[in-house]
């Protein structure tokens, strides 16, 4: 026997949902009890529908009962027995009393009405639940997809810092590089930082780890003396300075500062604030 065909037939199926013949249903049984993958199949498919029909269960909200309640409020019921009380004798010589039969009188409201309002309602919770569950999905895929975008924008601007990194290991360790120690100043004297110059090619990178937070308002930013007239070198950035940081080229030079000044830096350095000072030795 075809296992694997008589699977696909979907007997598997039409057993589970009950709507097997008394002899495919023999069949299946039988079936199953000889042949493991039926019977492994089957199981699958049983659980498959036992997990789906818990996923669409559904409680109905409050407030469907209450327009059920309210769309047969003003339906008119009257009484279905309505006995009509018993006529008085008409002479004194009447010797029996004549009474009337009890009418009935049947309800006035349609059936058929009430039912179609019931199905309204019951539709309209229906497709409450729909709508709603349809939204709820919506904003879970605007979330996810959110969240994915800010992690992919987090891992490219980590990518890139990696990326700096690595290229300014490799620039600190090229034999044309000199390494200047930038001491700290009277004023700042546990201060410290490092600056690695190519004489070849003018590249410049700082090392500012080292350098106290300042606060706001407040940036730190690198000069190099030039036959003792300062070139700026740019700002040291406020946020990032744990790494090393490319500095504006600088093809000669003999000394290299720091000074704090206003956020976005000054064309000439602030002396009184100067932080780290260094020489280049060649």
């Amino acid at each position: 026997m075809d296992v694997k065909k008589y699977i696909e037939t979907g007997i598997l199926e039409t057993y589970a949902l009950g709507q097997a013949s008394s002899q495919e249903q023999r069949e299946v049984q039988c079936l199953s009890k000889i042949y493991p993958e039926i019977a492994d199949e089957l199981a699958r498919v049983e659980n498959s529908l036992e997990w789906l029909a818990q996923t669409a269960q559904k409680t109905p909200p409050t407030f469907l009962k209450q327009n059920i309640l309210a769309a047969i409020a003003d339906v008119e019921q009257v009484s279905p027995l309505q006995k009509v009380t018993e006529e008085k004798p008409q002479t004194k010589t009447t010797p029996s009393v004549k009474t009337e039969e009890p009418k009935v009188i049947h309800p006035r409201f349609n059936v058929a009405a009430v039912a179609a309002v019931f199905f309204a309602v019951a539709l309209a919770g229906t497709l409450f639940f729909f709508v709603n569950d349809g939204a709820k999905t919506d904003q879970q895929i605007e979330q996810l997809a959110a969240e994915n975008a800010a992690k992919e924008k987090a891992l490219r601007e980590n990518n890139l810092a990696l990326e700096a990194q690595k290229n300014a290991l490799a620039a600190i360790t090229d034999p044309a590089v000199t390494q200047v120690k930038l001491a700290g100043t009277e004023k700042y004297p546990t201060a410290i930082a490092q600056v690695y110059w190519n004489s070849k090619t003018g590249n410049v990178i700082l090392n500012a780890k080292d350098l106290a937070a300042l606060p706001d308002g407040k940036q730190y930013q690198l000069w190099i003396l030039v036959d003792g007239q300062p070139v700026d070198m740019g700002m040291v950035p406020t946020l990032n300075t744990e790494g090393l940081i490319e500095m504006k080229n600088a093809p000669a030079g003999q000394h290299f500062a720091i000074t704090i000044e206003k956020m976005g830096g000054s064309p000439t350095p602030n002396l009184e604030e100067m932080v780290v000072f260094g020489t280049i030795s060649v």
